[in-house]
């Protein structure tokens, strides 16, 4: 049985509409509240698990669903017709904000390769590209070709949902990486693990701690705190001590340029102090 991320990943790399989650409902209907994915028209029809034929779905008056088999009739639940379709445009969004990229975001071959944008200070940015749909040769093909025509020539990263495009050799030193170790999927939405991307970097650039600049604003620390609650990764016992993984975050991201730990320990102890008074509930939200 595949993750919740798993299931995300792979979705995107389809036009189909895939059946609702029911191992990890709740986080669906978080990406749904957050306009991530869509839901999309219910199926008419179900596998039958007597005669394991396509039925056709009824509905009661009183709103149940069901359909009749030679084995007699059989009842399916709302959730069990629902569909849902992954947003690209939605997701590729919230990658490029929460990797503060910068620059050109284009759409370079119709519903499969995407420029996000560049990363990094001007003078050491790389382009950062998602693909869907590597699955498919030709589709595979008609981006290689895509990327080796670029001008300017430069190296990036590719992010993927294939293991065939991860698994292949890029232009100019590009690297694919997997769209499932760049996202993690959990009860609070999407959350983005940005040092797959700096870790992944073209060669030139990957020894380099320096990518630029932290945002001058300071809701940057915040988010990054809320993002390590979300994801059960926060220090509970002092707000010094989550200051400085905060720190290090940041001094990986941007080398010398990175926040001083008094300045990011000021600007978290509100927060890290109402989180104490929650009891570091994972759902607080400042």
């Amino acid at each position: 049985m595949i993750d919740a991320t798993e299931l995300l990943c792979r979705a995107l790399e389809t036009e189909e509409a895939w059946e609702w989650p029911e191992t990890c409902a709740a986080e669906y209907e978080e990406l749904l509240k957050q306009k991530l994915i869509r839901e999309t028209a219910s199926a008419k029809f179900r596998i039958c698990p007597h005669c394991q034929e396509a039925i056709v779905i009824n509905q009661l008056t009183d709103g149940s669903l069901y359909s009749d088999c030679e084995d007699g009739r059989v009842f399916f639940s709302q959730d069990s017709i629902r569909r849902w379709r992954p947003n690209a445009l939605a997701i590729i969004a919230l990658i490029r904000n929460a990797l503060s990229l910068s620059g050109t975001e284009a759409e370079l071959i119709e519903g499969k390769l995407y420029l996000l944008g560049s990363n990094g200070a001007p003078s050491r940015a790389f382009p950062i590209w998602l693909f869907r749909g590597g699955d498919e040769p030709t589709a595979r093909e008609t981006a290689y070709t895509s990327l080796a025509r670029r001008s300017p020539a430069e190296a990036g990263v590719i992010v993927t949902s294939s293991h065939h495009v991860h698994s292949q050799a890029w232009p100019r030193g590009s690297k694919a990486i997997l769209l499932q170790d760049l996202i993690k999927l959990n009860e609070n939405g999407l959350d983005i693990i940005p040092a797959v991307i700096f870790s992944n970097a073209p060669e030139g650039i990957r020894h380099s701690e320096k990518q630029g600049r932290p945002p001058k604003n300071e809701l940057n620390v915040v988010q990054t705190f809320l993002d390590r609650i979300g994801s059960g990764d926060a220090v509970t016992s002092t707000c010094k001590d989550e200051a400085r993984e905060i720190a290090e975050i940041e001094r990986k991201r941007f080398g010398d340029e990175a926040r001083k730990l008094g300045q990011i320990q000021k600007v978290l102890g509100p927060y890290w102090k109402n989180w104490k008074n929650t009891g570091f509930d994972r759902a607080f939200k400042q």
